[in-house]
């Protein structure tokens, strides 16, 4: 039995719908939470509202693909030599569909998930979008995300303990088929 061709943008959605989830915390509202101060242009990263970004965040919960430990000592120590500007400790790279569009600023929250879904209390690490990139396929068809994100250690457990009071206000993207 012959199997038509599948486009490669359906291959890639059938991969991702095996895929752990992560959160997207968007600061796609462009709404300025209480907490921001407008002459140091800084906000409160203990803030139970914005998570600290300043923002009123979005929470979407997306399928993801990342490699969590980036590489081996040795790779790192062999890219480091070749172009010592490159390697960023805790960086690490994410792969999304084009609906989930994390933009720079964002936070990925990568977390263990209960039986109903939500995050599990503590289990969350928070990295912050620092490039992302959308990637097409030969017809010009957005195919996914490459996202970079460092991770972003200030305050870890209190933002933690904020997001878990705000799980009922995650959103879920479905896939698109």
């Amino acid at each position: 039995s012959h199997r038509p061709s599948m486009s490669l943008q359906q291959e890639v959605r059938n991969f991702f719908s095996t895929f752990p989830y992560v959160l997207i915390v968007k600061n796609n509202t462009k709404i300025r939470c209480y907490c921001y101060d407008a002459q140091t242009d800084s906000s409160d990263t203990k803030c139970p509202s914005c998570l600290g970004s300043g923002w009123i965040p979005t929470i979407e919960k997306h399928r993801c693909w990342h490699n969590t430990a980036i590489a081996g000592d040795t790779l790192t120590h062999l890219i480091s030599v070749l172009d010592p500007g490159a390697v960023v400790v805790d960086e690490r790279a994410f792969y999304f569909l084009p609906e989930a569009s994390p933009q720079t600023g964002d936070y990925i929250v990568v977390a263990d998930f209960d039986k109903n879904g939500l995050p599990r209390y503590r289990t969350q690490q928070f990295y912050k979008v620092n490039h992302s990139d959308l990637r097409f396929d030969d017809h010009g068809v957005s195919t996914f995300y490459k996202v970079s994100a460092k991770k972003d250690p200030v305050d870890a457990k209190i933002k933690s303990f904020n997001l878990y009071r705000m799980r009922n206000k995650i959103m879920i993207v479905p896939i698109l088929s």
